[in-house]
């Protein structure tokens, strides 16, 4: 019996990494698939492709999926590709297509490697095997990968990928107009500023980012934290001296490390609360719950924050008595009062010294992290065999133990950094005035434990005094100082 050569042909084409966009890789397979069937006296029916699509793992493919169905279908008798890698490298996606192969016969014909006939045991046992040297081809492409790029992180060269804000496309010069922005950014940071204000402000003065859009807070973060600012070229969490140089000077690093454990250690504190200054730091006099910021509505119709004692809380249930409410900002402006009386003239002098000096805390620091790396080592010790798992537990306990001792020693310590930023010649008040919301919130948390609102006396003739523009009595005010 004379088999009839297949006459309904799909053409299917792909290719795994596109660089340019350009879709020639496909366009030259399609020439070479095109004169296959030519020569074997066929009719292209269907052509199919996939750019810029891997052939390794579920990857949907939506060429190659369109294939499958028009194998099970009937709707073609054979398929033409360039290369049997080209419909997949992956063994569960062989047998898958066995099986549609299978249906109606339809036959594999490549401009590579000839027929692929998987009709038989023997057939398909040769697809596998060809198919196993396809996986191995990645894999092992995959592995010098990974070493050209370790090679490269070690000689601190640039790795590639999307502009970084502050250095040109090759990654290694330095856009002045940038670096400016970013110590600009640095210094903010280090003096209080909250990112967000950061970002909000440069949004405003037209400053993009390198993709040319606007800055979010945790860009800002992300932006000035990076460690290529640093002049160190990260791969797979180890730390190498890159080829580029740094934006920051010695100096500058060590000053934005400590804020940025400040900036931390602040986040495990009480709630920031950009919009209210003593938002976490009032409670009530009777019973010592923290008070809830709402809007009041005055006799003027007008509403203004206050705060009061709340006696149910839709989450925690039962909280407080009721029994204390007061307008906020007369509350604001006392303590306010308060904290730049606290501060001012030898006083102040003395906590920007304290604060300039910051020995403590880098000391901290960098115990942290050589703590870190001790850890590290403790760990490739057991996973090459140096120490036994008794041996390994102890020592990892011990390691952690004292790397949380070190973070509370730290969180402690950088309370201070608040005042860093400062002159000795710049009043407290110039600086409240000029500084954000954050800034305030992070000297009230220097100074201050809590503040206690206490309720109105019932005696007999008391009158609310009159204070500023308020009817308020600071006397109903106590504050408890950390320092």
């Amino acid at each position: 019996m004379i088999l009839e050569p297949p006459r309904r042909f799909a053409i299917y084409t792909r290719i795994s990494r596109d660089r340019v966009g350009a879709g020639l890789g496909v366009e030259r397979q399609l020439g070479d698939c095109r004169e296959l069937v030519s020569r074997m006296g066929g009719e292209t029916v269907l052509t199919l492709s996939d750019n810029d699509l891997s052939g390794m793992g579920h990857k949907h493919r939506p060429g190659y999926e369109s294939l499958l169905q028009a194998m099970r279908s009937g709707q073609i008798d054979a398929v033409a590709v360039w290369h049997g890698d080209r419909l997949t490298r992956s063994m569960v996606e062989l047998e898958t297509y066995a099986e549609a192969s299978e249906t109606h016969s339809v036959a594999t014909h490549t401009v590579r490697a000839g027929a692929i006939d998987l009709s038989t045991p023997s057939g398909r046992l040769v697809a596998r095997q060809l198919g196993a040297v396809a996986r191995y081809e990645v894999e092992h492409a995959i592995e010098r990968q990974k070493s050209a790029k370790l090679q490269a992180a070690k000689a601190g060269k640039y790795g590639g990928g999307k502009r970084p804000f502050g250095y040109a496309k090759d990654g290694v010069t330095i856009v002045p107009e940038e670096r400016d922005t970013l110590l600009e950014m640095a210094e903010r940071i280090i003096r209080g500023d909250s990112y967000r204000s950061i970002a909000l402000d440069l949004n405003r003065r037209g400053i993009l980012t390198s993709e040319g859009g606007l800055w979010r807070a945790m860009k800002v973060s992300t932006v000035v934290f990076r460690k290529r600012n640093f002049g160190i070229r990260e791969h797979l969490g180890t730390d190498y001296p890159a080829e580029w140089p740094a934006i920051y000077d010695e100096e500058t690093a060590g000053r934005l490390y400590v804020a940025s454990a400040a900036h931390t250690a602040l986040k495990r504190q009480r709630g920031r609360g950009r919009k209210y200054l003593l938002k976490g730091f009032l409670t009530c006099g009777i019973c010592g719950n923290g008070l809830t910021v709402f809007s009041c509505q005055q006799r003027d119709g007008a509403y203004v924050p206050a705060v009061a004692c709340r006696t149910r809380d839709d989450v925690k249930g039962l909280t407080g008595c009721g029994g204390v409410k007061r307008n906020l900002a007369p509350i604001d402006d006392l303590i306010t009062r308060a904290v730049l009386f606290r501060l001012d003239s030898e006083q102040l002098a003395y906590r920007l010294a304290q604060a300039q000096d910051n020995g403590p805390l880098k000391k901290r620091l960098a115990e942290h992290q050589a703590q870190q790396a001790r850890l590290q080592e403790i760990m490739d010790l057991y996973s090459t065999g140096g120490l036994s798992f008794d041996e390994y537990r102890t020592a990892k306990t011990i390691a952690t133990a004292r790397l949380e001792a070190l973070g509370r020693e730290i969180d402690r310590s950088a309370v201070h950094s608040p005042l860093e930023g400062l002159s000795l010649t710049t009043t407290l008040q110039e600086a409240w005035e000029t500084h954000s919301q954050e800034w305030r919130r992070q000297i009230l948390h220097l100074l201050i434990d809590r503040v206690v609102v206490h309720p109105r006396p019932k005696t007999p003739g008391y009158r609310t005094p009159r204070y500023e523009r308020w009817l308020f009595d600071p006397q109903l005010i106590s504050i408890e100082w950390k320092a």
